[in-house]
């Protein structure tokens, strides 16, 4: 009996490796002539969609829950990036929980959900065994389980430009450490495997030789949600550096509003499916001529609202009408905008003169009204990216903390912190980067009704 069990096992695995082989041969035949094209779920952490909702938390629970991982997201950002200074290699906080996506790894595959980050640049996820690990809901992943599974040599290219490495003493294995602002870190093994992303069209793509880090000593604020961090960055090692084969370092994304998102996945599209274009659609260039940084970084001039422009000049700078190239940060992460102070309470004021409706302290946003069951009437904001005017409507600018409240979804930012441009006021838009082209693209969506 025994005998037959190894047998099976030994033809079930033989089979496995084989049907990875042809999809990996089908998958370079089929690139050799086309960009392929795919497009995947972001759940939101606390949305139905995702295997960790609670359906006990009211929308205001849920909303708090939001808010705090964003401000959390903004804190743990690299110390020392000032308003108009040039943006640091490695500012990359570990992502708090915005949006997930589903992957499996390994050989047969082992299913997983990812936090997705636009500010990382690596791909890593806890392995066992586990010298220390965080808690984690879902299994973690072993890589003896894994037919495909290998270590990266400590001689390889991939070890020299895998973020954070050194080798062994022997000088055999490659091995990686990443750490952020706020004491968390993750240490392990460089490793390749096979990962494999299901489409929300049906079809599953599978990948050989994805380059992360297999975390064997992890610690930190990390949520029991979270297995590791998808980085989708310009860097090499990230998952769109990976994958610009076959991508052309294209991805795009459309984010539901927040009252859609309970019941309905935003999405992520890549290479072929990538492509924003069409009437409405604005572009603008990412900055990374002047300091070589794989984050995104882009150009903003100025604000208007209700037609009275604000300039986004560097007050820093001796000469104040000086506008700094690729000042503000577009990050997935980060719920709320974050301008400098004197933008912001240049703003702010604007926006006091325009709402009647009666103000209310929250313990989280600067500036909120009682609104009760009416729909907020404000003119639109723009954002005047160079090349680009993004046309903000008001779900854009603020947020139903509760069902009576609104709150300005803006913020100030610290002195160390960086100027962002948040999730909110991307919502509803497809937004397009283009990395051969270097830039990123805005198109007005309804994004509920292609999800």
């Amino acid at each position: 009996m025994a005998e037959t069990i190894n047998h099976r096992s030994i033809f079930l695995a033989y089979v496995t490796i084989i049907s990875v082989l042809a999809m990996s041969m089908a998958l370079e035949i089929e690139t050799n002539n086309r960009t392929i094209g795919f497009t995947l779920d972001l759940i939101q952490i606390d949305s139905s969609q995702s295997p960790f909702y609670d359906p006990t938390l009211s929308s205001s629970q849920r909303m708090v829950n939001v808010l705090q991982r964003s401000l959390e997201r903004i804190h743990r950002f690299k110390t020392g990036i000032k308003y108009g200074d040039p943006p640091q290699t490695d500012i990359a906080s570990y992502a708090t929980g915005a949006y997930l996506i589903k992957y499996s790894i390994g050989t047969p595959p082992i299913s997983t959900f990812g936090v997705v980050d636009t500010g990382s640049d690596i791909i890593w996820l806890q392995c066992q065994p586990c010298v220390k690990c965080f808690r984690q809901n879902l299994p973690i992943f072993n890589p003896k389980s894994s037919f495909t599974y290998s270590k990266v040599p400590c001689n390889s290219n991939a070890c020299r430009f895998f973020r954070g490495t050194f080798c062994d003493k022997n000088r055999i294995n490659c091995f990686y450490e990443e750490s952020y602002a706020d004491g968390s870190y993750t240490k392990g093994v460089v490793s390749r495997d096979t990962v494999t992303l299901p489409s929300s069209h049906g079809r599953s793509w599978s990948f050989p030789h994805i380059e992360f880090g297999c975390g064997h000593d992890n610690a930190g604020a990390f949520r029991a949600e979270e297995t590791g961090i998808v980085g989708l960055n310009g860097g090499g090692k990230s998952l769109i550096g990976q994958l610009d084969y076959v991508i052309q370092g294209k991805f795009s994304y459309c984010l539901v509003s927040p009252y859609h998102e309970i019941f309905r996945s935003s999405k992520m599209h890549f290479g072929a499916n990538a492509i924003v274009s069409g009437p409405g659609t604005v572009s603008t260039p990412l900055d990374t001529s002047r300091f070589q940084s794989s984050h995104y970084f882009l150009t903003l001039e100025g604000i208007s609202i209700d037609g009275q422009r604000l300039e986004f000049y560097d007050y820093s700078s001796n000469n104040s009408k000086v506008i700094k190239e690729g000042n503000i940060l577009i990050d997935t992460g980060a719920t709320i905008t974050y301008l400098p102070q004197d933008v912001y309470e240049r703003f702010k004021e604007k926006v006091k003169r325009l709402i009647y409706y009666r103000q209310v302290s929250h313990k989280l946003l600067d500036l909120c009204y009682f609104l009760g069951q009416e729909i907020l009437i404000f003119p639109y904001t723009i954002f005047h990216f160079k090349g680009a005017d993004v046309k903000l409507r008001g779900e854009n600018i603020f947020f139903r903390v509760t069902d009576e409240i609104i709150c300005l979804a803006i913020l100030p930012a610290k002195s160390n912190e960086p100027v962002v441009f948040g999730n909110i006021a991307q919502r509803n838009f497809m937004v397009g980067f283009d990395l051969k082209k270097r830039t990123v693209s805005f198109k007005p969506t309804d994004c509920a009704r292609f999800s």
